[in-house]
């Protein structure tokens, strides 16, 4: 497609009569891209080489265990200095990553088990002008045990502790460091009355670093009988420690950044209308974050305060005919730092227009179309205002044979300029072709 863009992937699998399976997966992509610089003229290219695998055997009819892994190799290049510019720069990242473990059943099906553990990890080398600038090595191992139990088709309860360990070491900082993080949690699940949803939840963790933070969540959630209404809220609270890379990363990194802190609420309601052929909603949500992590031109760093998020989402959805949908969206997103400025990149308002056609059994269709307006970015010293756009997208694929399909979706149709971070280029209009299909088994 677009760019001397190219993608493959190629998936086999297996399964027997007892549900014991497993699927391989090799992907490829390679792209020429575009400039990452908005002003640059060179393309900036990517290419990934991925292998995937998962499977489960069981051991019993209750009792399995199973694995997931991942590798990828990636070469990205990108743009530097102040202001963005071409520069002839380039990374390099190496991931491995992998799960396994076991799920079974106790008191008649009633309590389901899960163990697990799971480990990464990730080499990130630089480049400038051919000559290394800097790398980046991180781990993570992790542990878990959750479990489900219920009691009824009214009550159950999920509980599970589980802890890991992430280590990175960097050149500017060949000391390795780590961080320890364990938790315990627990939530209620309710359905008191036919219609009616409602769960309870709390969880405590300790930071090796940043000690003891507690946090819970509440949810309800009512679909009046025969009125096609359902009303819904949610409250809860939240953190986020800062990961190691946005500590210790050479470029980037800031050992000085203190723990994110939210508390949030939302409530909303839903209505079909003509017998479920169409549907209409209305959100409102409020987030208030405190020393909200953000990535600036001089690396990360703490918005100082409370920042503040608050807005309303509306959608709407109309099945026309059984081959014709129309779908709209609607978000207005209202922010306020503690000094009282906006916060940047968060657009005020996006529109998002969708129609869905199927008019045949073969054939599938969907076009959308994107506006999003007043979003500010930061020039530093001072703030910019992003350019208002729309972005037009379509998409059409034909099943010619069974399993076989081909298509072709295109990207940016208006060939919109626009950026979503200041001085960062995006693509124009890319066109993408391709073709999916399913081997014979052996």
């Amino acid at each position: 497609g677009a760019y001397n863009t190219w993608r493959g992937a190629y998936t086999a699998g297996h399964r027997d009569a007892n549900g014991n399976n497993t699927a391989f997966t090799v992907q490829g992509v390679h792209s020429d891209g575009f400039s990452a610089a908005a002003i640059g003229t060179e393309d900036d290219g990517y290419r990934n080489l991925t292998f995937s695998g998962r499977g489960e055997y069981f051991l019993s009819p209750s009792t399995k265990i199973f694995f997931a892994a991942r590798s990828l190799r990636a070469r990205y290049e990108y743009d530097g200095g102040f202001p963005l510019s071409d520069t002839d720069e380039y990374g390099r990242t190496t991931q491995h990553a992998a799960r396994v473990g076991t799920e079974f059943t106790l008191l008649n099906g009633a309590l389901q088990n899960t163990f697990a553990i799971q480990g990464m990890k990730i080499e990130r080398n630089t480049y400038r002008d051919g000559a290394s600038t800097g790398w980046f090595d991180g781990d993570r191992v992790k542990a878990e045990y959750r479990g489900v139990l219920e009691f009824n088709e009214h009550v159950s309860l999920l509980a599970g502790v589980d802890w890991e360990q992430t280590g990175a070491e960097t050149r500017s900082d060949p000391t390795r460091h780590t961080t320890d993080l364990a938790g315990t949690y627990v939530q209620l699940m309710l359905a008191p009355i036919e219609g009616l949803v409602l769960t309870a939840g709390g969880r405590l963790d300790h930071h090796s670093t940043f000690e003891d933070f507690t946090t819970h969540r509440l949810t309800a959630a009512y679909l009046i009988p025969g009125t096609g209404t359902k009303l819904r809220a949610s409250l809860g609270t939240g953190f986020r420690t800062p990961s190691l890379y946005e500590l210790f990363d050479p470029k980037y990194g800031n050992t000085a950044l203190q723990p994110e802190e939210s508390d949030s609420w939302d409530a909303g309601i839903e209505q079909e209308f003509l017998g479920g052929k169409a549907k209409l909603g209305a959100t409102y949500f409020q987030l208030d974050t405190d020393n909200l992590i953000m990535w600036g031109a001089s690396g990360y760093y703490n918005v100082p305060g409370v920042t503040k998020r608050q807005g309303v989402e509306l959608s709407a959805a109309v099945r026309v005919t059984p081959g014709i949908t129309v779908t709209g969206d609607y978000t207005y997103t209202d922010t306020e730092q503690a000094d009282g400025s906006r916060l940047v990149r968060v657009p005020k308002h996006s529109f998002t227009l969708g129609l869905d056609l199927q008019p045949t059994d073969k054939i599938q269709a969907n076009v959308t179309a994107k506006y999003v307006s007043d979003t500010i970015d930061s020039d530093f010293p001072r703030f910019v205002s992003l350019d208002d756009y729309l972005l037009l997208n379509a998409k059409v694929s034909y099943e010619f044979n069974p399993g076989w399909k081909a298509y072709v979706r295109a990207e940016n149709l208006l060939d919109e300029k626009y950026q979503t971070v200041h001085g960062y280029g995006t693509p124009g209009l890319s066109i993408y072709g391709g073709l999916q299909f399913a081997l014979p088994p052996l």
